[in-house]
């Protein structure tokens, strides 16, 4: 669940500093650097943030750090350039940005529903667990350094990027319309994507074939999407309803 203890926060003169506390009890600190309004939440259970929400306001660029372990925390930027940053593992939390080019950095997330909205948006986590990411329009870019397990990405659209570093498991990718470029560095298992069946190419990377694994399959391909194995690549062609490489060879799904 998402935090039932949402603070707005109060955005200061420049050189000062404001402390707010929530009613579950973490410190919350404000100050304004430049045209940046940057917060950073404190523990308020032992090193944990636990049952806490922030609302920015209305306008202007944030910077907002949960400093360590969070569980059951929400996040509601505005229509700006919104940077969320979770130092310590992050459960149960649900993130919300707008318009702008929004930002995450976190370690791993468990339970997570985050909403990018609209924009050159960036996320860059470890590892990722039941977990829904969606962004709207815009070139966006995702790059999950640890393990993918019942993971969805809605990547929206836009000529987005999406890059997993650990093994991908029980999992929707749907890459929706642009030239959109997906790799995997590691076995990918029950996972099922889509590449939007566009006119855009896309290009999805494995590192190779033994990477492709049992119950996982590539949708609405489009003529001369790549794939990309251990180097090789194989361009879709409709007429076959195949990936076809240089040499002849072929490779399907479903």
């Amino acid at each position: 669940m998402a935090s039932s203890d949402t603070l707005s926060i109060f955005v200061p003169d420049p050189g000062t500093t404001v402390t707010q506390t929530t009613s579950s009890g973490a410190r919350v600190l404000t100050s304004q650097t430049g045209d940046v309004t940057n917060s950073r939440v404190f523990p308020n259970k032992g090193r944990n943030i636990d049952d806490v929400g922030i609302r920015e306001s209305a306008s202007g660029d944030t910077r907002t750090t949960f400093s360590g372990a969070s569980k059951d925390t929400s996040y509601l930027g505005n229509a700006d350039d919104n940077t969320v940053v979770f130092t310590g593992n992050a459960r149960n939390t649900t993130i919300s940005t707008g318009g702008g080019d929004d930002t995450l950095i976190a370690t791993d997330i468990n339970r997570g529903t985050i909403s990018l909205g609209s924009g050159d948006n960036s996320a860059i986590t470890g590892g990722l667990k039941n977990t829904t990411f969606t962004a709207g329009s815009g070139a966006d870019s995702f790059t999950i350094t640890g393990r993918a397990d019942s993971v969805r990405i809605s990547a929206g659209t836009g000529d987005d990027t999406l890059i997993f570093g650990g093994r991908v498991s029980d999992s929707t990718v749907l890459l929706g319309q642009g030239a959109d470029v997906l790799d995997f560095s590691a076995r990918v298992q029950n996972t099922w994507i889509d590449l939007g069946n566009d006119a855009n190419v896309d290009q999805v990377s494995f590192f190779s074939k033994g990477d492709i694994g049992s119950g996982t399959q590539i949708f609405g391909a489009g003529d001369g999407d790549l794939l990309i194995i251990g180097g090789e690549e194989y361009t879709f062609d409709t007429s076959q309803t195949a990936f076809i490489s240089t040499q002849g060879d072929s490779i399907t799904f479903g």
